[in-house]
Order: C-alpha cells, then structure tokens, then sequence
C-alpha cells in the first residue's frame, strides 16, 4: 500500500525570507500560526489531496530552536517528510522489529483566528535512518483545524508528489523502507540530474546520490547535511498549465522503465533543485 504523505517541511532560518520566495514564483503560502513553546511558527501551501508543503521558521530569524530536535536540525531547506497513519501502531510495529522509537508526543499550534490545532507525532529508525524515514502524525483535533483548506485548489497542482532523499547508502536507506514499511525492489530512472536517482514502485520516494566526482547543487545539499530529503516534488496532471501559471525552469525529462515523466523547477534561487513539479500520470 502507498505511503499517504501528510506532508513534507522546508525548514528555513528566516520565515518572510522563504515566503518572499514562494510568492516570487507563483506559489502563496497561508501564515498557519506560532507552535506551541513559541520558538517556531509556519505557514502552509495545501493541495487539493490533502497534503501540504510546510514552511517552517523560527519566530526570532537566525535562530536555531531546539524544539523540533531530531526532525528540524539544518533550517537549510528540504528538511523531513511526514505520513498520516496511526502512530502507536507504527511505533508499536518498529519496536517489535527492533528499532528505537520517540514517541507518542503531543504537538500544537495556535492559528491567527485563535484555533487550537492538535495532534500526536512519532518517530522510529536508528539516527541514521532519519530523514530517510518519515515521522508520523495523528490529528486529536479536526484535521482541518490544522489543515485549514488547499491554498492552490484552483490552479493545476495537486498534492505533493514525491520525496526525494539525499542518502549516503543505497542499500541501507532501501533496508529501512523496506523493513518497516513493505517497500518493493526499487529500479533506476534517468534524469538531467547529475546523480544516481532510485525509485520505488507505486511508492512517493525516490533515493538520490549525488555524482561525488561532478559539482551539482544536489552534491553540496547533502555534503552540508546528513542523509535526508533534498527536493520534494509537488505532482500536475497539466504540466503546460503549471509552466503557464509558475515560474518554472530547467524543463526535463525524466526516464522510468516503461514510462517518461517531465519535471520542472521553480525558477528562484531558493527553491530551484529543491522544490519543483513532476508530471502526473
């Protein structure tokens, strides 16, 4: 069964910063509160399926809140990614095969008109398997509460395609998703990338390492950071209408065993390699 992404994070030091950027290009966030402890706040770009690109910066720019320790570390971009499902059960599944878990903890965020949204997260996989895993999340409040409605129900997004992961190895990163989560075999996609890039069949990942012998902005995210997603795919069933309504650049073609896919970028410094568009099916 597919993975159901909740939603994925772009963690960036400064929050009108990151908003300029996704405003510049076509994209219009919706400011979705302060979290509780008050050393983070976020704002929202959701889609039509329910997923969401969350923005998330301290409330002071610069600083580095320890509140999302183990799930926000670089404020660097492409951060971690999150799956809606029942958190004890898939604490419960980890632990059983053996894996370290954190977990359940109680989360909040109050929204500008007041609502108090709640929920439940949990993480699981040794350390080095984070960002290679997701975290997961369980609404106790109304998912509206948090998820107040698509900001792009009109346009021709729909929802976060696809995570790709910066990983060191391959063969490991594929043993964790596997274990935990029933992934199949993955196989190769050729793309303009400059780097080795796996999927998984009917799954929202990709595996993704960077040509060490060849400069790529890809190669620079992950030398500066752990394992953990460098790009995240938002999915279009229109592809020529997203170029029309997006600014978008670096148009390519990427290559799968019995099917072709184009993939764009948004065309700001900001987010180019590491948010862009993928052509849906």
């Amino acid at each position: 069964m597919s993975l159901n992404i909740d939603h994925v994070l772009f963690a960036w030091p400064d929050h009108d910063e990151i908003l300029s950027a996704c405003e510049a290009v076509g994209l219009v966030p919706r400011f979705g509160g302060v979290h509780d402890g008050g050393e983070t706040q976020n704002s929202l770009i959701a889609f039509p399926d329910g997923s969401y690109l969350e923005l998330i910066a301290p409330t002071e720019p610069g600083t580095n809140p320890d509140r999302w320790a183990g799930i926000v570390d670089h404020w660097r971009g492409p951060e971690n990614w999150c799956i809606q499902t029942d958190v004890r059960s898939i604490l419960t599944r980890a632990l059983k095969m053996g894996m370290p878990v954190t977990g359940p903890n109680p989360g909040s965020r109050e929204r500008p008109d007041g609502t108090n949204a709640e929920w439940t997260i949990g993480r699981y996989g040794p350390h080095q398997a984070r960002g290679v895993l997701p975290f997961a999340i369980a609404d106790r409040t109304p998912r509206e509460f948090r998820v107040p409605g698509a900001t792009v129900m009109d346009g021709p997004l729909t929802g976060v395609a696809e995570v790709l992961i910066g990983v060191e190895s391959v063969h490991d990163s594929t043993k964790w998703l596997q274990q935990i989560h029933d992934f199949p075999t993955p196989i190769d996609v050729t793309t303009p990338l400059a780097a080795d890039i796996l999927t998984f069949p009917g799954q929202p990942v990709s595996l993704l390492k960077p040509e060490t012998e060849t400069v790529s902005a890809l190669a620079h995210q992950l030398d500066e950071t752990e394992q953990q997603p460098l790009a995240f795919l938002l999915s279009t069933k229109d592809f020529e209408a997203a170029i029309e309504q997006f600014a978008l650049t670096d148009i390519g073609e990427w290559k799968y065993r019995h099917r072709r896919r184009r993939v764009a970028w948004f065309d700001v410094d900001l987010l180019r390699t590491r948010v862009g568009v993928i052509e849906d099916d």
